[in-house]
């Protein structure tokens, strides 16, 4: 890992809570219990607030953060838990096992690596 991660935990955790999902899912499904793992992103919190606030210009650093998602805003609390109850609902009667990553397609704007 060396230069590239410098803490493996952040790494090892989402990939540990990913699997747990899944092997749940799978072990409990003949019980009709479904699992399913929601991954948020950057959401506004009394937290993502005080990281924000040492900044030089923490509006900027606001507007900078929103820029980074195709949705052009950072998450809110409403948003996680309105997925949950979704999760929780009928309405996903079907959708067990899966991440759901909540970033405002943050991760699908990610950079690829130049060659």
């Amino acid at each position: 890992m060396g230069q590239f991660c410098t803490k493996p935990g952040l790494l090892f955790v989402p990939a540990g809570v990913h699997g747990l999902t899944r092997a749940l899912a799978v072990d409990l499904g003949e019980h009709h219990i479904r699992c399913n793992a929601i991954a948020p992103g950057w959401i506004t919190s009394e937290l993502s607030e005080n990281y924000l606030a040492p900044h030089p210009d923490p509006p900027a650093a606001r507007d900078a953060l929103n820029g980074l998602r195709p949705l052009g805003r950072v998450g809110q609390p409403t948003d996680v838990g309105d997925l949950a109850v979704y999760l929780a609902g009928d309405r996903s009667s079907f959708l067990t096992g899966e991440t759901v990553v909540l970033d405002g397609g943050r991760t699908a704007k990610l950079p690829t690596p130049s060659a």
